[in-house]
């Protein structure tokens, strides 16, 4: 039981101690188009604004603001430091002998280019899932929690935000009004990710150093995504190997975790907990369980992932001991055994 305790208080220490990120302000700017007549720049600005605020957990500054800030000055430089903001992105899209590139930049307030995203497509149907991609991108990106007048005159360092051109920052279209249904759409594609996982196990008994069980999962999982975190519920069967080769059904297993991201790139470390809940043949069993995973890449549709787990059965049955020194004997022993296991899995 105080095995189980402690496993208890390190799921909550990962999950609940965790620092907190101060909240920034982001500008976003309005979408530029060029030679791009038939390209909708309100739809694209829009697609960004419902991807990279959520998932990077800032306050945005809407287009229509900052194009009113940019308006009295000369770069989207300038207009930011106006606004007052932690940071500012700049939206592109222009036609290619390919199809249509669509990039998005995201700056500190000091003008540093933070991270570049760019995507190509071949069809304008592409671009507004294009730029929600790119919103997705850049959140993985800290800004940094510091304003122009904290660090006196700002210097403008790195590659530059040039300014919009006369155009666009006349133009009407450029000004995105209230977020379009379609463009809403591709937010939602990476907040759930649905998927299988496969996972292998062994249960150890420490009272007579003796592996009692391995048990093989097959599970479809579900993840609710965001930004630094996940919950994920799998469900499944699990399935013995037996000792003349054959398999067969042990019961079902549902899991329910959470993990913290460690690191927020395309490929992440992540640490995590929960709970395992397993109706098997010769009865009831519950295990809480600590992860460590790694999943690749974040940024795009089909995701790969890697887990491995620590997991502490609560309830005692009896299981037939595996490594003894009379492999072929029957025996049992009566156990709450401790469980190291892997995973791994992909999800699209």
């Amino acid at each position: 039981m105080m095995r189980a305790t402690g496993f208890l208080s390190f799921i909550l220490i990962v999950l609940g101690a965790m620092p907190a990120h101060a909240r920034v302000q982001v500008a976003i700017f309005p979408a530029r188009v060029n030679d791009a007549p038939d390209v909708d720049a309100a739809a694209v600005s829009a697609a960004v604004i419902n991807t990279y605020p959520a998932h990077a957990q800032v306050d945005l500054i809407l287009p229509e603001q900052s194009r009113q800030a940019l308006a009295m000055v000369q770069t989207t430089h300038e207009a930011a430091i106006s606004l007052g903001v932690n940071g500012y992105i700049v939206i592109d899209v222009s036609r290619r002998a390919e199809g249509y590139s669509v990039s998005g930049a995201l700056y500190d307030i000091n003008g540093h280019e933070l991270h570049f995203a760019e995507r190509v497509v071949k069809q304008t149907s592409e671009i507004v899932p294009a730029a929600a991609r790119i919103g997705d991108e850049l959140a993985m990106v800290d800004v940094p929690a510091t304003t122009a007048a904290q660090n006196g005159e700002a210097k403008h360092v790195g590659r530059p935000a040039p300014p919009l051109p006369p155009a666009a920052a006349s133009s009407s279209p450029a000004e995105p009004g209230p977020a379009k249904p379609e463009a809403a759409a591709p937010a939602l594609r990476h907040l759930v990710w649905p998927g299988v996982k496969l996972s292998y196990s062994y249960s150890y008994s420490a009272p007579d150093q003796s592996i009692v069980d391995t048990l093989t999962f097959l599970q479809f999982s579900g993840r609710l995504e965001r930004q630094r975190f996940y919950l994920e519920v799998a469900a499944g069967i699990a399935v013995q190997a037996q000792r003349n080769g054959t398999f067969v059904a042990r019961g079902f297993i549902a899991d329910f975790d959470a993990a913290r991201y460690l690191v927020r790139r395309s490929l992440s470390l992540y640490v995590g907990g929960g709970a395992s809940v397993r109706a098997f043949t010769d009865g009831m069993g519950l295990a809480p369980f600590v992860i460590v995973g790694v999943t690749t890449p974040r940024l795009e549709f089909t995701r790969l992932y890697a887990e491995l787990r620590l997991a502490q059965n609560l309830v005692a049955r009896n299981y037939y001991l595996v490594s003894t020194s009379t492999p072929l004997a029957q025996e049992t022993l009566n156990a709450r055994p401790l469980e190291v296991g892997a995973s791994v899995g992909v999800a699209w």
